[in-house]
């Protein structure tokens, strides 16, 4: 196979480290719910663990994964021209906009369901608790919104469906990419209720099928950036 192309330049064989990086920054996210109501309570203290969990630690491992194993962030894009950035521009805006309102669909189905049954997955915080005020509002808006889109997009998107196409059957990784990312999305945001983990299921099945078909996550992290920052404001 010509190793110019797209597929091959993204395809890397899964390590243990790989597989390790994984989990701990997915078990770090799932019991970041469990600390974030004591955290909230003193607002630098939550600043300096977030910017330690989304910042200092991914680029560590990311870094290290670098290092070890030549795993650069082109792994997860596509190679493209100046002439490209219009239509990727477009792929961005479709995945926000679809995004959205298959994340309102999933809310809206875990609404109706935790109205049900009200002890499931209960609300426990949420990031506009921290309240700021002026230039430091738009200050934190800006930066909830980058170091999420970037990361989680990294992580439970790119390096899931590298994970998936190493350890699953040919004929079963994309599905199992698909499902798998979108339950490991919805998890990580146990802490802020049943409604938004229905809706970041429903929207993680559109931007893992997105990845799938353009092989770039580069629209996807834009289109992320640009609904946190519209939630989060």
């Amino acid at each position: 196979m010509d190793q110019s192309t797209p597929s091959a330049v993204n395809r890397l064989p899964v390590s243990r480290l790989v597989a390790h990086c994984f989990i701990a920054y997915f078990t770090l996210s799932v019991l970041k719910g469990i600390w974030l109501p004591t955290l909230m309570e003193n607002r630098l203290l939550f600043l300096a663990f977030d910017i330690t969990a989304f910042c200092v630690i991914p680029v560590f491992l990311l870094s290290m994964l670098w290092r070890r194993f030549d795993v650069r962030p082109h792994v997860y894009v596509r190679k493209t021209a100046a002439a490209d950035w219009p239509w990727m521009l477009g792929v961005a805006t479709f995945a926000a906009v679809a995004g959205h309102c298959l994340y309102r669909v999933g809310s809206a189905i875990g609404q109706w369901t935790g109205d049900r049954i009200p002890d499931l997955m209960p609300l426990q915080i949420s990031y506009q608790s921290v309240e700021f005020f002026g230039w430091a509002h738009w200050v934190y808006v800006v930066y909830l919104a980058v170091t999420a889109g970037v990361v989680e997009e990294l992580f439970y998107r790119g390096m899931v469906r590298r994970v998936a196409e190493e350890l699953l059957p040919a004929r079963w990784s994309k599905l199992g990419f698909v499902i798998g990312s979108s339950l490991i999305f919805a998890l990580i945001h146990w802490h802020t209720g049943l409604p938004n983990m229905a809706g970041c299921f429903t929207f993680g099945l559109l931007f893992a099928g997105i990845y799938l078909e353009f092989d770039d996550l580069r629209p996807l992290i834009v289109a992320h950036i640009g609904l946190d920052f519209w939630y989060f404001s």
